[in-house]
């Protein structure tokens, strides 16, 4: 992790720069597939902030 990657991820901690979309279901389910976990059968579910 670079300086700036760690300043970002800091600053969407404490609110600021926050232009991303929240995330959808989709998003992280092809996230965690990208991982090689063998999720295949896993489902992703987001209720409000949460994911489930």
């Amino acid at each position: 992790m670079g300086m700036f990657d760690f300043v970002k991820g800091v600053g969407k901690k404490l609110g600021f720069g926050d232009d991303e979309p929240e995330p959808t279901a989709d998003t992280l389910k092809r996230g965690l597939d990208s991982h090689a976990l063998r999720t295949n059968n896993v489902e992703v579910v987001v209720k409000g902030d949460t994911a489930v």
